[in-house]
């Protein structure tokens, strides 16, 4: 069994309906509203709003010429060569704060990272432990 259509949008307002009477405005009232309509065309100058931006962590030390900026000794290690057989893998230490635009996601700095150089070699030592002789 079909479902029956929707019913039909309402027709649109009439003029007939509209108010198209002037507003009566006392004295006081028309005065303001005066002085309202010649201060925008004047282009008086508005009132100042402070906007409170929440949209980002709050910091300790806020942004100003009196903070100083990390940055530090960039350190990034050796490479070494990778898969088997291949060595060494430095010390990636990134002293300082955490690179500009990050929002405070590294406040203390970078975090010293493990080198995977050894992963491989140890997880392969553990699966040939791990199976029986056959």
């Amino acid at each position: 069994m079909p479902v029956p259509p929707p019913p039909a949008p309402p027709p649109p307002p009439t003029f007939a309906l509209a108010n198209t009477e002037k507003p009566t405005l006392n004295k006081t009232e028309q005065a303001g509203r005066n002085a309202l309509l010649s201060d925008i065309s004047k282009g008086k100058k508005l009132k100042k709003t402070v906007t409170n931006d929440r949209s980002a962590p709050i910091l300790d030390k806020p942004k100003g010429a009196g903070a100083g900026g990390g940055g530090g000794g960039s350190g990034f290690g050796g490479g070494g060569g990778f898969g088997r057989g291949g060595g060494g893998g430095g010390s990636g230490s990134f002293g300082g704060g955490g690179p500009p635009g990050l929002g405070g996601l590294f406040q203390a700095g970078m975090p010293k990272l493990r080198s995977t150089a050894n992963r491989d070699n140890g997880l392969a030592g553990i699966e040939r432990k791990g199976r029986s002789k056959q």
